[in-house]
Order: C-alpha cells, then sequence, then structure tokens
C-alpha cells in the first residue's frame, strides 16, 4: 500500500461576513463537519474559527477531488445548519467528534 499524504486548508465564511457562529453554535457546527469529513474518508487535523468564519485542516485520499470533498461537506453543513434554525433544534455533539481527531 502507498503512502500518501494530502493536506488542505480550507476557509469558508459565512454569507456577508455577518459574525454569526456564536460560542454556543461552534461545539455542534465543528463536530458535525468532523463526523462528515469522516463519512467521506477524510481525515480532519484540526477545525477552528471565529464568528465569521472556518478553518478546516483535512487530508484527502488521492481518490477523491479536493473540491468534490469541500463542496459535499459545506453542503452538509448548511443543510444541518438550516434545518436546525427552521426545527429550533438544539442538537449535540458525541464525544468522538471534537477539534482535532487522531487520524
Amino acid at each position: 500500500m502507498a503512502f500518501w499524504r494530502l493536506y488542505d486548508h480550507s476557509v469558508w465564511a459565512t454569507k456577508n461576513r455577518e459574525p454569526r457562529l456564536r460560542p454556543q453554535v461552534e461545539e455542534r457546527l465543528y463536530g458535525y463537519i468532523v463526523c462528515k469529513a469522516a463519512e467521506l474518508g477524510v481525515c480532519v487535523h484540526a477545525v477552528d474559527g471565529w464568528l465569521d468564519h472556518v478553518h478546516l485542516i483535512v487530508s484527502i485520499p488521492p481518490a477523491a477531488s479536493v473540491a468534490g470533498v469541500l463542496r459535499l461537506v459545506l453542503q452538509a453543513t448548511q443543510r444541518n445548519a438550516i434545518r436546525r434554525i427552521a426545527t429550533g433544534s438544539r442538537g449535540g455533539t458525541t464525544e468522538a467528534a471534537k477539534r482535532f481527531v487522531a487520524c
């Protein structure tokens, strides 16, 4: 088996850079990003951010396109956030879905 490691550092901003990522939202958002990335076979090294943006550092398998994987993670995160807002759900994260994941 060949050794590979492709690192990608992506930054996503909120619409119009509005400060929407409050501390009470951050943990759930980051946990969801980590879980969705894991479903796609992506190793998340770090996820963090500020009120108006998120930084994501990942390793993506060579068989997957960087743009495709990041698009899927971002779309799923947006759908999840919209669904939570529409239903008023607070949700939660598991212990495994934290800011840093060992790969």
